[in-house]
C-alpha cells in the first residue's frame, strides 16, 4: 500500500539522516487500540489513515523534531484525548453564545442589522452536513486530530462526506480551519513528505532540515 511505501521511504531517511527522529517513531498501534479510538470518534477512518495507524503509533513526545512539516503524528492514546478535549471545548464555548443570547438587548441589535442568531455560525448538524473541506470554523466530531505541533495547533482527518472525504487541513489557534485543506488525504502528505526526503526538495514552503540528529522544516 502506499501508506507503507511513503512510510518505509521516511523512516529510512530518517536512519540515514535523522537518527534521533527515527528513534522516537512508535511500533505499529495494536488493532484493539485502533479500534477503541475509533469508537471513541464515533466515525469511520479512512483507509490510510488506519493504514498510517497501522504501520506507526505516531512518535514520542521527546525533543526529537518533527516527522512532518510542523508537526509530530500522535500516538493514538492522544489521538483520543485530543478529540474529546476539543468537543468539550467546543461544547463549553457554543453554551456561553446561547447565554449571550438570552441578553434582550443583543438579540434587538442583531435583528436590526438582519443577522441570525449567533450559534448559527456554529450549528453543529448544519456544519456536519457540509461536505469534507468545507470551513466549519469550529471543531467537529467528523475532524479526526492525528497530528500537532506542541504549541496548540492540529493536523486532522475531515471524515465528513464528499469529494474530498479524508482532506488533511491544520486547525490553527485564532484561524480555526478557515485555511481549508493542505491534502487529499493522509496518503498523499505522506508522499510528499517523502519525496521531499528523498529529493532535498520542498513540501509547500516547507524545506527539511537536519539538526542534531533531528529532522526539522525550515522555511526559507
Amino acid at each position: 500500500m502506499e501508506v507503507d511505501e511513503s512510510l518505509h521511504r521516511i523512516t529510512a531517511w530518517c536512519n540515514r539522516h535523522a537518527p534521533a527522529t527515527a528513534a522516537a517513531i512508535r511500533p505499529p498501534a495494536s488493532a484493539d487500540v485502533l479500534s477503541t479510538v475509533q469508537a471513541t470518534t464515533g466515525r469511520r477512518w479512512p483507509d490510510d489513515l488506519v493504514a498510517f495507524y497501522g504501520s506507526c503509533d505516531g512518535t514520542e513526545r521527546t525533543p526529537a523534531g518533527y516527522l512532518f512539516p510542523g508537526y509530530c503524528p500522535d500516538p493514538l492514546s492522544d489521538v483520543g484525548r485530543h478529540w474529546t478535549r476539543w468537543q468539550t471545548s467546543w461544547a463549553g464555548v457554543v453554551i456561553a453564545l446561547e447565554d449571550d443570547e438570552t441578553d434582550q438587548e443583543e438579540r434587538r441589535v442583531r435583528r436590526a442589522l438582519g443577522a441570525g442568531p449567533v450559534t448559527e455560525i456554529y450549528d453543529l448538524d448544519r456544519l456536519m452536513a457540509e461536505p469534507a473541506g468545507a470551513t466549519a470554523s469550529r471543531f467537529l466530531p467528523a475532524f479526526v486530530p492525528f497530528a500537532e505541533d506542541q504549541s496548540g495547533d492540529d493536523l486532522f482527518v475531515d471524515t465528513r462526506s464528499g469529494p474530498q472525504h479524508g482532506c488533511v487541513t491544520e486547525y490553527l489557534k485564532g484561524d480555526a480551519d478557515s485555511h481549508g485543506p493542505l491534502w487529499p488525504s493522509v496518503t498523499a502528505m505522506l508522499a510528499a513528505v517523502a519525496h521531499a526526503l528523498d529529493t532535498d526538495g520542498r513540501v509547500g514552503y516547507w524545506r527539511p532540515i537536519v539538526e542534531s540528529g533531528q529532522l526539522h522544516w525550515d522555511v526559507p
